[in-house]
């Protein structure tokens, strides 16, 4: 315990609690109290009234705003890009609390519901949810080639009898924006006719294929295979996302991974359509 002399003095010829300022009794057992966390002397209280003393926890909260927290004349008078909020920003806003949500993301996601007015169908067709949970993978991430030289004209170790290469680095901008923005599974599902598909329908489409990667695609393919899947590695356990050169059996993927990719023999077994594109609100295109 922290007590200085003068306190100690204070505490023997005092005679009320200075918790509850009031007189001790006669028989009453006089202590110090003090904090248990500091351990600073506090002041002289009866022991009965120091051990129901306690700290409280409660947070007072004065509700003026009534039952709305976005009131008008008094949200009006914040400042957003050194103008007024308008009657439109307002609307935005109001009935979305950011101090509800848990993450930044989330909040996002109902913000985008919002801004859109889309309504996501309830999936009820267990088997429809199961096809398409197998399509969901996860991204690859691999180094490809751990060690490359470059050998060409601008290079000080150019060797003209070797071929001339070089170096070349891709960074793909907004790749979930991209994705994000394509035609995207949101009502209307249902399993449809897989011949009747055109190959540039307006409509996005899941499908199940089996693919046959020829051998004249393996050398050219090497670095990084197409149709990434989930097998278990030699000497391993646990399952890993491979990007193999294997024929694909019962592939699910969007209908837009499957043409163009040089591909043989694709057959399809089933396909799901999801969604007509979306024109968007207040000239927002999927």
């Amino acid at each position: 315990m922290v007590i200085s002399e003068i306190q100690q003095k204070e505490f023997e010829i005092s005679t009320n609690s200075h918790i509850c300022e009031k007189p001790s009794k006669v028989d009453d057992t006089k202590i110090r109290d003090h904090c248990y966390l500091t351990g600073k002397y506090r002041g002289p209280a009866p022991e009965i009234c120091n051990l129901n003393f306690k700290n409280s926890f409660t947070v007072p909260v004065i509700n003026y705003l009534k039952l709305n927290y976005l009131i008008k004349n008094n949200f009006i008078l914040f400042k957003l890009n050194g103008s007024d909020i308008t009657d439109e920003d307002y609307e935005q806003a109001k009935t979305l609390d950011a101090a509800y949500y848990y993450t930044l993301p989330g909040f996002t996601w109902d913000c985008m519901l919002k801004y859109t007015k889309i309504e996501l169908e309830f999936l009820q067709d267990v088997d429809m949810f199961l096809f398409i949970e197998r399509g969901i993978r996860g991204g690859v991430s691999q180094c490809c080639n751990r060690y490359a030289k470059a050998n060409n004209k601008f290079m000080s170790s150019y060797n003209t009898k070797e071929i001339s290469n070089y170096l070349m680095y891709f960074d793909v901008n907004n790749h979930y924006g991209w994705a994000m923005s394509q035609a995207l599974p949101i009502e209307n599902f249902e399993n449809f006719n897989v011949h009747s598909v055109p190959d540039d329908a307006d409509e996005g489409y899941i499908l199940e294929v089996d693919v046959e990667y020829p051998e004249t695609l393996h050398n050219l393919h090497k670095d990084i295979p197409l149709f990434p899947e989930h097998h278990t590695p030699p000497k391993s356990k646990l399952s890993k996302l491979l990007t193999t050169l294997y024929n694909k059996t019962r592939y699910v993927l969007l209908i837009n991974a499957v043409y163009g990719k040089c591909m043989e023999n694709v057959r399809k077994h089933r396909i799901v359509k999801l969604v007509k594109k979306w024109e968007g609100r207040y000239g927002v295109k999927n």
